[in-house]
């Protein structure tokens, strides 16, 4: 909220987070009071990691009937600790402490809130009188605490306001009483404060316990020992109820928390050791499992069964209509038996159970997983399709896939992953492909099935493939240029088997769905891919058939965002620095700049690529033979802003338009008359990069 400045990192400490719980797993031989293997809660800034280094003094041992996520609400609350107590912001983590604390020790409690619905909470879960209970939101608190103590005020005020409400606090103190102050704004603003208070013997106690666990640690210990004491006399209970976010959330935690309408205690929850490592490591397939591919000896098929025996697999079954009729001594078995791979093939169909069995009975090694990547196409008008056009193309993706789904179930070896191959005509629609639509949303729906009974699946909801697959077989291709003809984004291989390895680590039950309130059920096993328009979906001649689909509004938001945003250069051209800046401390640029392209690699077919994404890119028109023929990448940067300088200037721009890609991202560039040589020729030497 860039309101505090971040915490200070002193002796190797320090970072994001002040309090958490956890095992421990490794102590130094000085340490005595704990072990590895320990549950302990800690209060100690850096919190927000996976693995923590902090000092014994700073952790108290857990008892065992305290989980993780209810000890982790104890060390900030119950650090900071009466007669007469006036608690502001009570239904927050350290108020419901202070609640706890103030009645174990006898005190009458007064305390303010922000709403009507924590009112409430407080009167049900402590009994705490409604005539106790006042507005944090202004400064009327002042005459109710008054009014009530018949004008004497509270022992302790302990206070989280600040401005205007914090002075209203400080004379709520009663004489000889204390003020303690946990907010820091006012520190940070360093506000004044009205001085004629302190002649009654009042005190003001500012605490800070990032400061207490840095430089008086065997106190915080202290604090968190004498916590865990409470706990287990029964004095105390953790802060609850509790709202969980897993780590890849961990914005949303931030963004809620400001809103101060939440009754709860926020805890992030970072991802088990053991899922961490499995993540992070390279996709690598059993050597000991079968892998069923069905419906894949086309283009497709061809080039995921390659992709697969590069990332360990030894044993490929091929099953299809017509898998089985493929001479044992086809070149691209003979390729794959080469690698070390083991291959069958039957023929058969998926639509009947019957095949499916007679394929899994006689695989050679225990299934470990599954692609389904059958179809049978069968275009027409909804109006004009006959029964059997309906089932020649649902058969193989329904009733195939519930063959597939019902026969592998109840294994003594169970599936890795259960992957299906689906279509953006699923989820945006095709004009003549109704019952191809209908195929693939089965796909998607089962998916949401089979986790929802614990089972691996995942899917994939592909758009227009270029170099393999369906579209670019025999007289196809006319349907694939009538597709980019609508100004479809077209995807091609590398994307394809990119997407593969993410959705096959989706395939994993469990942790990949969940539903909000706000956003409706999402799930993390089901992504789509090439939902992207050449064109803005504004433009008059943009055909894209879901340009108008509501649920495509943040497609279209981003790019008016992306259009605004290049009025900007300043803070655009800052984010290009920087990845140029990054990219430059990998590869020795000077070298690059004036190397021959021939010695890059820069042949005919990586011309033609570079060519390709120039003018998606940049927007540059340059030849094959402009690209081979320049000298080095300098030379062929130059040509590129001649390009660009001659086509701009005839629109009568004062300037130069650039779009720039980098992996997963893009940003827009504007410059002015001084168009710089340097980022054209840095994106060519980033991509060509890339495509060696």
């Amino acid at each position: 909220m860039n309101i505090l400045a971040g915490p200070k990192r002193t002796h190797g400490e320090g970072g994001p987070g002040c309090e958490c719980s956890g095992v421990v797993t490794r102590v130094r031989p000085d340490v005595k009071g704990l072990k590895v293997g320990d549950r302990v809660i800690s209060i100690a800034a850096g919190s927000f990691a996976t693995k923590l280094m902090t000092r014994e003094n700073l952790c108290a041992k857990m008892p065992d009937n305290l989980g993780f996520s209810e000890g982790e609400t104890i060390p900030c609350v119950y650090g900071t600790r009466g007669q007469t107590v006036l608690i502001h912001s009570a239904a927050g983590g350290v108020g419901l402490s202070a609640i706890q604390v103030a009645q174990m020790v006898g005190a009458k409690i007064y305390c303010t809130v922000s709403n009507a619905e924590k009112i409430d909470f407080l009167v049900k879960r402590f009994g705490i009188p409604r005539t106790h209970i006042f507005n944090s939101q202004d400064s009327s608190f002042l005459r109710h605490v008054m009014a009530a103590t018949n004008g004497w005020g509270v022992n302790v005020v302990l206070n989280s306001l600040s401005g205007e409400l914090l002075h209203a606090s400080w004379k709520c103190v009663a004489e000889f009483g204390v003020m303690v102050e946990i907010g820091k704004r006012d520190f940070i603003g360093q506000a004044a404060l009205s001085m004629d208070l302190f002649e009654q013997d009042r005190s003001f106690q500012g605490v800070d316990l990032t400061q207490i666990s840095s430089q008086r640690p065997v106190l915080m210990n202290s604090l968190l020992r004498r916590a865990i004491q409470f706990f287990e006399g029964g004095h105390i209970k953790p802060i609850g109820p509790i709202r969980e976010f897993d780590a890849a959330r961990v914005k949303d935690a931030f963004r809620y928390m400001p809103k101060g309408q939440h009754i709860r205690k926020i805890i992030v929850m970072l991802p088990e050791p053991g899922q961490i490592a499995q993540d992070s490591l390279p996709l690598h397939l059993r050597s000991d499992r079968a892998y069923l591919l069905v419906g894949g000896l086309g283009g497709l098929g061809r080039s995921i069964a390659s992709w697969m025996v590069e990332k360990g697999a030894r044993h490929i079954i091929f099953f299809s209509r017509s898998a089985g009729s493929v001479p044992k001594d086809d070149p691209y078995f003979r390729e794959l038996e080469a690698q070390g791979c083991f291959v069958q093939t039957f023929s058969g169909s998926v639509s009947k159970a019957v095949d499916v069995a007679r394929v899994i009975r006689a695989a050679g090694k225990p299934i470990g997983g599954v692609f389904q990547a059958s179809m049978v196409p069968s275009n027409a008008a909804i109006n004009e399709m006959t029964f059997d056009q309906w089932q020649i193309e649902t058969g193989p993706k329904v009733q195939g896939t519930w063959n597939l789904h019902k026969l592998l179930l109840n294994r003594k070896e169970p599936l890795d992953f259960f992957f299906l191959f689906s279509s953006l005509s699923g989820l945006a629609g095709q004009i003549g492909q109704a019952n191809y639509a209908a195929a693939n949303t089965f796909l998607d729906a089962l998916v949401q099935f089979r986790q929802a009974q614990g089972l691996p699946a995942s899917v994939l909801d592909i758009g227009v493939m270029d170099d393999v697959g369906f579209l670019t077989q025999g007289n196809n291709t006319d349907i694939l240029e009538a597709l980019r003809a609508t100004t479809l984004h077209v995807l091609h291989e590398q994307d394809l088997l990119d997407s593969l390895e993410l959705m096959m680590r989706r395939s994993r039950p469990g942790g990949r769905q969940w539903s909000s309130s706000q956003f409706g059920f999402v799930s993390g096993s089901q992504v789509g891919i090439g939902f992207r328009s050449s064109l803005p979906l504004l433009a008059r001649n943009n055909r894209t058939i879901w340009r108008h689909d509501p649920r495509m509004a943040v497609y279209r938001q981003a790019r008016v965002f992306l259009a605004e945003t290049s009025a900007n250069p300043g803070y655009l051209l800052q984010q290009f620095e920087d990845k140029a800046l990054f990219l430059a401390k990998e590869i020795d640029l000077e070298l690059l700049l004036e190397a021959p392209l021939s010695s890059l690699g820069v042949d005919s077919l990586v011309s033609i690529e570079l060519r390709h994404w120039i003018r998606q890119k940049i927007g540059a028109e340059l030849t094959v033979l402009e690209i081979v023929g320049s000298a080095s990448l300098v030379d062929l940067g130059g040509k590129t802003v001649s390009q660009l300088r001659g086509r701009y200037a005839a629109l009568g721009l004062r300037g130069y338009y650039i779009r720039i890609s980098f992996e997963f991202s893009f940003v827009e560039l504007f410059f002015g008359r001084g168009l710089c040589l340097f980022p054209v020729v840095f994106v060519c030497i980033h991509d060509i990069l890339y495509l060696l």
